[in-house]
């Protein structure tokens, strides 16, 4: 049953996702600091190119690809200046992507249908997507943010 007028803003409305998504980021946490599996050539473009960002060096396109936007570099320039380059600091912009994946497809969910299918579609998005990591090794990058 659709919600038919659920509140814009209500702390009540925002524990549900808010626990699902730290559930998922308590998941992923593992993956994510031993990601050397997962780091590999693909990924480490992300990281040369933020630290040519950091150096004032700029492109509009991803390095070598025509189709991908500078959005990953730009948000891990602070990142390495705060934490330092390295793997693990590299893996935290999708971490918290995730994290912010399934909050807004929560509440898209929430105003959309009704309270129990967006916990239960949000649950088994936060709790299957790590599983198939750990199962498929497939690459980091495209599997964290679902």
């Amino acid at each position: 049953m659709k919600n038919p007028n659920p509140p814009i803003f209500s702390l009540r409305s925002w524990v549900a996702p808010i626990l699902l998504s730290g559930l998922a980021l308590f998941i992923r946490f593992p993956i994510i600091h031993t990601g050397t599996p997962f780091y590999n050539s693909d990924t480490s473009i992300v990281d040369l190119m933020a630290r040519h960002f950091a150096k004032g060096e700029f492109t509009f396109y991803y390095w070598g690809e025509r189709y991908y936007g500078i959005l990953d570099p730009l948000m891990l320039v602070p990142l390495f200046k705060i934490f330092g380059y390295g793997p693990l600091t590299s893996q935290l912009v999708p971490y918290f992507l995730s994290a912010t994946f399934l909050l807004m497809y929560h509440r898209f969910l929430f105003h959309t249908t009704d309270r129990l299918t967006a916990h239960l579609a949000t649950l088994i998005l936060a709790v299957a997507s790590p599983y198939f990591l750990g199962v498929t090794f497939t690459t980091y990058n495209y599997i964290i943010t679902l």
